[in-house]
Parts: C-alpha cells; structure tokens; sequence
C-alpha cells in the first residue's frame, strides 16, 4: 500500500509537465481512497495537513505558479504515504495486542484446567485410600475375630473379687480397646474406655473398688470394640464365633438357629441383665428381639421384660434396636423353650457369614 502510494508520488514528478488539473485529480482521487478513509481513524493529523497541502496546491495552479503547486502536492502526497504507514503500524498493533489478549486468556483457561486436574487427581487418591483404608479395617476385623481365642482371658463371671480377677479384666480390656481402635472406634469411645483404664491404675491394689474399676474398663473397651464391628454390613463368621464364645464365659445359655443367636437365661436377676448388656454392647450388629416362650406368670414376666430393656438403654444399648414381640410357643427355640424370657441377636445368622 505504502509502495503504491510512493508510485503515485513519482509519477507526479515524473508528468510535472502535464495539466495541472490531471495531477489535482489525482490526488483527490486517492484522498478519496479506501487507504487514506483507514488512516483517518489512525492518523487524522497526517491526512489533515495533506488536504491541507492539496487546498495549497489548488490555489497555486489558480494563481498560476506551477512550480509551487507541484510541491504542495507532493508534500500533500508524502503526508498521505505518512499516513497510510502509521494507519498500517497501529492496526498492527491492536492484532498484536489482541493475538496478546487471546495468549493470556488461553494460559488463564490452561491454568484453570491444570488445576481441575489436580483436583480430580487428589479427590481419585482421596477416594483409593479411603477404599484402601475399607478394605484393611475388614482384613482387621476378620483378623482380630480369628485370633480372638488366644488374645481373650477368659475370665468367670462368678469368680469371687481377686487381684488376679482385676488384673486379667484389665488386660482383656486394653486388648479389646487396641483392637477397637485398629478397627476405628469411634473416638468419644475409646476415650471413654482409656480413661477407665487409666483409672484403675489408681485404684487401691486389693479390694473391691479395684475389680469395680477393671469391670467398668472391659466393659467400655467391648463397647467401643462392638461399635467398631458395627460399622460392617453384616457379622463375620469370625464375629459369630466370637459371640458364641463370649455367651459361654457369661455362663448364658446360647443357641445358633437360621434367626440368629438365641440367649435363653435361666433367670434373669441384675447379673444375668449386666451380663446381656456387656454382650449387647460387645456385639452391636442388627436387632435384639426379646421373645416370651411361656403365658405363665404373665405380669412379672412383664416386669422382667420391662426391667431388662431399661436396663439395655440404661448400659448404651439403642432403645430402636430392641424390640418387645408377643408370646410365643417355644418350638423353634431348641434348648431354649424352658426359659421364660428369651434374647434373639438377629445380627448373628451364620448364613450371613458363609
């Protein structure tokens, strides 16, 4: 464009000889170019002094002083070339500055999917430990129920109060809350059962304050370790297996039929009721169904009924896992329809196992 501007200067100086009203023409003809309407918006100072200059030039050729028109058309011509360059320049400039802008905001949109990125990647690792961490606390669970033979001390309920009673609750308690908290316990539990460890090692060596303590510390350590077994769907076959255990120890009478775990007490004093709350506690999966299997004596069997539910909400056990049903007549309970009270643990089904 500049190359042609600059040709139409050099033939106005080559044809100075001609007419003067074909140069003035021609020079009107590219102030009316395309070309110079673009430098208008770019260089409008430039395209003013060279109208400026033409108006010059026309009034020399009316005055008829050629040689000074000749020059205020060329000097008309140069300014427009002038023009034309910087109108050229400054659209050069706003693509670069646009080709700069659209850079800028691809990099941004690159960052932005950087980062996204990054946050699938982590909530990916995020959702692969946590599966990790699922898995081990099952390899956990069934570890720990399969070697529950040799880690418990069995220890009698109807044992007189000893230093050596006292000694081996504790030492089934701080077995039971580290299993616990391998398991995942929740952590109001497990500080609940290590602050009554730790308050039995304050506790005078012998008497009955002693065996007190250590009895509250398994007992909040097999709580914490049966709310830690709840968190799986369904009792292993190690878990069953540790319920059948822990009912013999408790001395209740237990029975393993295709509706779970039956716990049939002979009587059902405030032992036997300690005794069915440490064992709900140590083994919360699924309902506690709490069945009569005879109409004799219905009003203090009520009474019973009522008293050993208060006592399981009373120990931690939830008041909707108990369930109070009519009686029935006992032929499906085994060795159990001699009792008039019965506990179905619907949680322990050993098909739900195999």
């Amino acid at each position: 464009m500049l190359r042609s501007l600059t040709g139409l200067c050099l033939l106005s100086v080559v044809g100075c000889g001609a007419s003067e009203s074909a140069r003035s023409s021609m020079l009107r003809e590219t102030l009316a170019s395309p070309e110079v309407q673009r430098a208008r918006v770019h260089a409008p100072d430039l395209v003013l002094q060279a109208e400026r200059a033409h108006a010059a030039a026309h009034a020399f050729e009316r005055a008829e002083n050629p040689e000074a028109a000749a020059d205020e058309e060329t000097r008309a011509r140069l300014l427009l070339a002038a023009a034309t360059a910087e109108a050229d320049r400054a659209e050069a400039d706003e693509e670069r500055l646009r080709l700069e802008h659209e850079t800028n905001e691809l990099d941004a949109q690159s960052a932005r999917n950087e980062q996204e990125r990054l946050q699938i990647e982590q909530e990916s690792a995020r959702l692969a430990a946590a599966r990790t961490a699922r898995e081990e606390l099952a390899r956990a669970l069934a570890q720990a129920e399969h070697d529950e033979p040799r880690r418990r001390n069995l220890v009698s309920a109807s044992r007189e109060s000893t230093s050596g009673e006292s000694a081996a609750l504790v030492r089934r308690a701080r077995l039971d809350l580290a299993v616990a908290i391998a398991l995942g316990a929740p952590q109001d539990s497990v500080d609940a059962a290590s602050a009554a460890i730790e308050r039995f090692e304050h506790v005078q060596p012998t008497g009955p304050s002693r065996v007190n303590a250590a009895s509250e510390a398994r007992v909040l350590a097999e709580r914490a370790l049966g709310q830690a077994r709840a968190t799986t769907p369904a009792a292993t076959r190690e878990v069953i297996a540790s319920f059948e255990r822990s009912a013999r120890e408790y001395n209740l009478p237990i029975t393993s039929t295709p509706r779970g775990m039956i716990v049939a007490p002979a009587t059902m004093d405030a032992r036997v009721m300690s005794r069915l709350c440490d064992l709900a506690n140590a083994f919360a999966n699924g309902p506690i169904l709490i069945e009569t299997r005879s109409q004799s004596a219905a009003a203090s069997t009520r009474r019973s009924i009522d008293a050993l539910v208060a006592t399981l909400v009373q120990h931690g056990v939830p008041r909707t896992r108990v369930t109070v049903s009519s009686p029935t007549d006992g032929a499906s309970a085994g060795s159990a329809d001699r009792a008039t009270i019965v506990l179905v643990f619907a949680g322990y089904v050993p098909q739900a196992s195999e």
